[in-house]
């Protein structure tokens, strides 16, 4: 009876540890475009363009179950996301398709040999600018996410999570904060489930 109240606490107390790793970058993914959504339209549910205060246009395909309504005749290629944080309108602060955008999020966009992407992170507030979720790994001057993103740290880059000590792996629950430009300024959160 001791044995299995022994293995049972053993368990509980494991589980409560984080996440599994995420898997290695595939290679290096760079940004063609970086910059804060302005305004943004819709042509139908699943087509989304980006205007951003660098003047760039970027054109999105998402998948429909990323927005916060529904869409009959959704398509089944959308643009592929690079990190978890979702286009939703949080992103867009709520303005309508074709209204200004007065807080919007940062869009990375990209185009490489597997075709487009992009990632996307919510505006956040004086001490993090915008946020975005993805799992990352530690690469020097650099954080290199899951998915191939790789952005420059910030000349002030800072761990503001004290637990664990080395963060790194980050998992797709932990929250990194970016500037306007898409350096990382810092992890900001990390999940640990209770």
């Amino acid at each position: 009876m001791l044995l299995v109240g022994l293995v049972l606490v053993a368990v509980t107390v494991g589980g409560c540890g984080r996440p599994p790793e995420p898997p290695r970058p595939p290679g290096v993914r760079t940004p063609d475009a970086i910059g804060v959504i302005v305004a943004y339209d819709r042509s139908n549910c699943d087509v989304t363009r980006y205007t951003l205060d660098t003047g760039d246009v970027v054109e999105v395909v998402a998948r429909s179950w990323d927005f916060e309504y529904e869409c009959e005749g959704a398509l089944w290629s959308p643009t592929p996301r690079m990190a978890d944080t979702k286009p939703d309108g949080n992103i867009t602060d709520g303005a309508a398709p074709g209204e200004d955008v007065t807080n919007g999020g940062l869009v990375l966009y990209g185009e490489d040999e597997f075709g487009e992407w992009y990632a996307v992170a919510r505006p956040g507030g004086d001490e993090c600018l915008f946020t975005i979720q993805a799992g990352a790994f530690d690469d020097g001057d650099f954080i290199h996410f899951s998915s191939g993103l790789r952005l420059p740290k910030a000349d002030d880059f800072f761990i503001r999570a004290d637990w664990p000590e080395d963060p790194f792996p980050l998992r797709p629950t932990d929250t990194m904060c970016l500037t306007s430009t898409g350096e990382v300024q810092s992890v900001w959160e990390v999940f640990v489930p209770y």
